[in-house]
């Protein structure tokens, strides 16, 4: 509910309304004036003070925090509220000063601790910075497998993913981090800042040796192939036709042989950087976490071992190639049992078997149709009509069998019959031919056959096969396998076939 609202009537309180001013001639009411007017001035300077010590104080904290922020970066919720608690206590402690409520040796003691967080959490930022932008983070596996190690792990992938925590003590910053030998198994650990920056191996593990990872590994084994490649007993080789090379790579019948020729270089060792590296790798691959000594004993098992690494990394490489030309082998021709006379006549030749093998997967495929083509039930019907007195009969096909004709594949003919004389009297025939497709295709064909009603089945059969450019005997064996295949097809039309089914299932059965 709305408050209600209070407002001021008008009413003469007359002089109490308009006082006349006191006026002082000297003697006390001056001396009173001169009070008032010092405790006003003093007023004033307090107040000047004041707002300067705020505005100081604002400035600085402000300075000391945006340079906190600057060192932490994007800091988590708790980190945040840390960094703005102290900024609170800097500026506090600035404005305390100012106003003259803190001593300057208090002062500059408190300073001087507020300048080493600072100076710690810049130096911090600098060791963090590089894990934070690295483009992949450590795994357990990757690091040397003791507890510190292990522990330095889990603590590097806190700082690069922000889970850790920001705390101080009499002494300056410190930083909570995950401690411990896994994922699953750790603890929070305070750390003093001062103690991450002299002993970085806090959040940053030592990694077990990866040859991999070290760039004079890659060229030792550069120099150690380019040595092998002339021990051809060494060696084994294939031959890359299409690129006319031979091959060479390392023979794994000749492992013991290749190791002892790596073993000899003197130089085998340089691919280690310092003996530090070297006491990671024999500790890692051979002898066990504080086994490392040094001695002559050791040093021969990391160049044993180092040449079965080598050895392995080189395993199914090539490692060398010399031109190959294959000797010229003579190709006999099949037609004359004589050896080609060139090249062209080989790829004259080859051309003809393609075309030819292509020739006759037409003609398996389709020779099939073009034989049932007259067998669909009648192909041939006979019409007789007057012709001004007489009477005459022509035999001519059905509009089924053209139909069916028409569809036969590589088969062209506009079937415009035309009429001719006959011992058997006047008949209609066509014209039929191989379509400029299949001729195309093919490059074969023959100029136009003519078909008609008179002639037997397979005459018409051979006819089409001939428009096609197939010969008579072909016609005749491919048709004899037809007929061994399906019997039942070279015997019947689909009609017949039907018919009979018809009968069959219309005949009664014995109960």
């Amino acid at each position: 509910m709305a408050l209600p609202i209070v407002t001021y009537g008008k009413y003469n309180y007359g002089q109490y309304a308009n006082p006349a001013p006191i006026r002082y001639k000297g003697g006390f009411g001056e001396a009173l004036t001169g009070v008032a007017t010092a405790i006003s001035t003093a007023e004033k300077k307090k107040k000047a003070q004041f707002k300067e010590a705020q505005e100081t104080s604002l400035m600085m904290s402000m300075q000391f925090n945006s340079q906190l922020n600057t060192a932490f970066g994007k800091a988590s919720a708790t980190n945040r509220k840390f960094l703005r608690d102290l900024k609170q206590e800097y500026g506090d402690t600035v404005k305390s000063y100012k106003l003259g409520n803190l001593s300057f040796d208090d002062y500059e003691d408190k300073m001087t601790y507020y300048q080493n967080i600072l100076d710690e959490s810049m130096q911090l930022a600098g060791i963090m910075k590089p894990i934070i932008e690295s483009d992949t983070d450590v795994t357990f596996d990757m690091a040397r497998s003791d507890d510190d190690n292990q522990a330095a792990t889990l603590a590097r992938h806190g700082v690069r993913k922000g889970l850790y925590i920001l705390e101080r003590d009499e002494n300056g910053l410190r930083v909570v981090l995950p401690h411990g030998p896994s994922a699953s198994n750790y603890e929070p650990k305070s750390i003093a800042a001062s103690e991450l920056i002299t002993n970085t191996k806090y959040i940053n593990p030592q990694l077990k040796y990866d040859n991999m990872r070290n760039e004079k590994y890659g060229v030792m084994l550069g120099k150690v192939a380019d040595n092998l490649k002339n021990k051809s007993a060494l060696l084994t080789s294939r031959i890359e036709k299409d690129l006319g090379a031979k091959v060479f790579s390392l023979d794994s019948n000749s492992k013991d042989a290749i190791i002892n020729e790596i073993m000899k270089r003197e130089d085998l060792l340089n691919i280690f950087n310092d003996n530090e590296e070297k006491e990671i790798y024999y500790e890692d691959e051979i002898g066990g976490l504080g086994s490392w000594n040094g001695n002559e004993d050791q040093l021969k098992a990391i160049k044993l071992q180092l040449a079965n690494n080598i050895y392995d990394s080189l395993l199914g490489k090539d490692i060398s190639a010399t031109k190959y030309v294959p000797e010229s082998e003579l190709i006999i021709d099949p037609r004359t049992g004589q050896p080609f006379g060139s090249k062209t006549e080989i790829t004259n030749y080859n051309k003809e078997q393609v075309l030819k093998n292509k020739r006759q997967d037409f003609f398996d495929k389709n020779l099939l149709e073009i034989y049932f083509a007259p067998r669909q039930g009648s192909y041939s019907k006979e019409d007789t009509y007057k012709s001004g007195r007489k009477q005459k009969t022509i035999k001519s096909f059905t509009s089924d069998f053209l139909n069916r004709l028409q569809e036969l594949e590589g088969v062209e003919s506009d079937l415009r019959p035309f009429e001719i004389d006959t011992p058997n009297g006047k008949e209609m025939q066509i014209e039929i031919t191989a379509s400029s497709q299949f001729e195309q295709q093919y490059d074969q064909g023959k100029g136009k056959v003519r078909i008609g009603p008179n002639m037997t089945e397979n005459e018409i059969v051979y006819a089409i096969g001939s428009a096609l450019g197939f010969s008579r005997s072909e016609i005749q064996k491919r048709i004899e396998e037809i007929r061994k295949q399906n019997p039942a097809k070279t015997v019947y039309s689909p009609e017949r076939l039907q018919g009979i089914t018809n009968l069959i299932e219309g005949l009664p059965t014995n109960k």
